[in-house]
């Protein structure tokens, strides 16, 4: 036997025909912007160039808030007096008592995530505040954070 054919619908080719170009350039633009964005998401999931310190940083905050109250509000000078030293980890003492909860406390010591900002991707890293909130910011997001935790301290005296 041999394949038959379909004869073409007529209705069909019209149909195809009378759909403006326009149309068809948002479909194939769409289907770009959605093949980058699966591009960047794939790329920010393999990156493992470095362990997420995501635990890292929430086990500090557990830490530094029952240091507190055990020491009258006051936080430790160093990550050494609670034991727990880790080079991935920056650590930000407030030396005053009840310290502010906006204060950045700890960070990755180094960029170590993938952030996407679509359509690129930029590198990054967590950050945690005294609050225990946990945020992962693109590297120029933290410099910028740097500098206000920075003004926001010398404000309150703390350094």
């Amino acid at each position: 036997m041999s394949p038959t054919t379909l004869p073409a619908d007529p209705h069909l080719i019209t149909t195809l025909k009378s759909i403006p170009a326009v149309a068809y350039i948002v479909v194939i633009g769409g289907v770009v912007l959605l093949a980058r964005y699966l591009q960047l998401l794939a790329a920010s999931r393999s990156d493992t160039a470095a362990p997420d310190s995501a635990s890292l940083l929430t086990n500090l905050h557990r830490a530094l808030s029952d240091y507190a109250k055990q020491n009258l509000g006051r936080l430790p000078s160093s990550l050494a007096e609670i034991n727990l030293t880790n080079p991935a980890i920056t650590y930000r003492p407030a030396a005053a008592p009840n310290p502010d909860e906006k204060l950045l406390i700890a960070h990755d010591a180094a960029p170590n995530r993938t952030i996407i900002e679509f359509p690129h991707s930029r590198p990054g890293r967590n950050i945690l505040f005294l609050s225990g909130r946990l945020r992962a910011v693109s590297e120029s997001a933290f410099e910028k954070l740097i500098e206000a935790d920075d003004a926001f301290r010398a404000k309150l005296g703390y350094e």
